[in-house]
């Protein structure tokens, strides 16, 4: 016995198949829907000719006639591009000298009309969506695995790097670092020892782009870049009882290639190598505990090391 569920997923498959099948033309019924598009062309009842054109040349790709009503149509409705393609295709079937003339004079329009709409189209996109957009934008970087403390003990390479900021606009942007991992192992002061201590690094990082081209012009939407990032870090490790913390600066820069989409997301993706500058040991905040190299010596957090990442800012 077929469940009900059973039924309805039976049901739905033989619906897709049905909706896959391929289309058959019917030149009889192509005809019906041409006369009357040419009767609504006569009324100048535009819209009703283009639907009845459409079904035309769908029913019968090889309806002639049907993709010059379409055209004309289109034409008047002020679509030009659609206009253009529906003439181009009807000059496709070679029609007598007397019709193709006009035709092509009336192509020739639509093509001028259409490029003009396009390039109307697409500038309006680059200046909502071009260099000057802001946006929120979200990353991650596979590559970026700095140490978290410069000592041989204590030299872990994260695990996780995520991004979340704020694009200013094509040279500026703000970005939240968070980082996560394990040491293998850790000793302190205390004395404390840790084994798999968790660590982290969090920063807030400010980045300036140094453009080298405008995308639009000759690129395709692509533009390329020299990237400077400022990085105000501190890390931390979860030793146990204590937790020990640091902060510090980075300086950083490489290269960068962006993509505008013309779309609300614009692509980035960048390389930059980071050099670190500590401020203070590691050390407990609950007492004068401090993590020590394997020397004996105490050790200040790090963010040196290589990233690439990728990032997506979407438009607002």
């Amino acid at each position: 016995m077929i469940s009900r569920a059973a039924k309805c997923f039976l049901l739905l498959l033989a619906g897709i198949a049905v909706a896959e099948e391929p289309r058959l033309p019917n030149p009889a019924e192509a005809e019906v829907a041409r006369k009357k598009a040419k009767t609504y062309a006569g009324e100048k009842d535009w819209k009703s000719a283009r639907d009845e054109a459409e079904r035309a040349t769908w029913l019968d790709p090889q309806n002639a006639d049907g993709w010059l009503i379409l055209g004309t149509a289109e034409q008047r409705l002020d679509h030009p591009a659609a206009a253009r393609d529906a003439f181009r295709k009807y000059l496709t079937f070679s029609p007598p000298e007397e019709k193709s003339a006009a035709v092509k004079t009336r192509l020739a329009q639509a093509e001028v009309a259409a490029d003009q709409s396009e390039r109307t189209e697409r500038e309006a996109k680059q200046v909502k969506y071009g260099t000057d957009a802001q946006g929120f934008l979200l990353g991650f970087a596979p590559l970026y695995k700095p140490r978290i403390a410069g000592s041989e003990e204590l030299n872990h390479r994260s695990s996780t790097a995520l991004l979340l900021g704020y694009r200013m606009n094509q040279a500026s942007q703000f970005l939240l670092r968070y980082q996560d991992g394990t040491i293998p192992n850790f000793s302190s002061s205390a004395p404390t020892t840790s084994v798999d201590a968790g660590v982290k690094l969090v920063a807030f990082e400010w980045e300036y782009g140094f453009v080298l081209n405008e995308p639009f012009e000759k690129f395709n939407g692509f533009q390329f870049f020299v990237p400077l990032s400022v990085q105000l870090f501190t890390n931390w490790v979860n030793g146990t009882p204590n937790v020990y913390m640091n902060f510090g600066f980075s300086f950083g820069t490489g290269v960068g290639v962006r993509y505008y989409t013309r779309s609300p997301v614009i692509l980035d993706a960048v390389f930059v190598y980071h050099v670190a500058a500590p401020l203070a040991d590691m050390e407990s905040q609950s007492a004068n505990d401090k993590a020590l190299s394997p020397s004996g010596t105490p050790v200040k957090g790090d963010a040196t090391g290589p990233e690439f990442r990728l990032t997506a800012t979407i438009v607002w």
